[in-house]
């Protein structure tokens, strides 16, 4: 699993933009502590929407044996990393280790 740039809960993102949220359908700490499958996380540094804080978190919420890879890339925001050659490095290292 290769995880981008993602939250620790929906609620969180939302309410930094819209006030409230009443109810966190989305959240991803409670499911990743249980996942058994390799596990990359990939940040983005400048990314306006989602901490860098929330990718530690994420990443200590996998379970040890599964953490097969933590990488913070630079040079793009939110929704420009998928046009980012370093992804690409970064994804094909994670392939390799499998």
């Amino acid at each position: 699993m290769i995880i981008i740039s993602t939250f620790t809960s929906i609620c969180g993102v939302v309410s930094k933009y819209a006030g409230m949220v009443m109810t966190d359908m989305f959240e991803n700490i409670p499911k990743l502590k249980h996942i058994n499958i390799p596990v990359e996380v990939i940040f983005v540094q400048e990314d306006e929407l989602i901490g860098v804080d929330e990718s530690v978190e994420i990443y200590n919420s996998i379970p040890e044996e599964m953490r097969y890879g933590y990488d913070i890339i630079n040079g793009c925001k939110h929704n420009d990393i998928l046009e980012n050659d370093e992804l690409i490095k970064v994804i094909k290292r994670f392939l390799e280790k499998l």
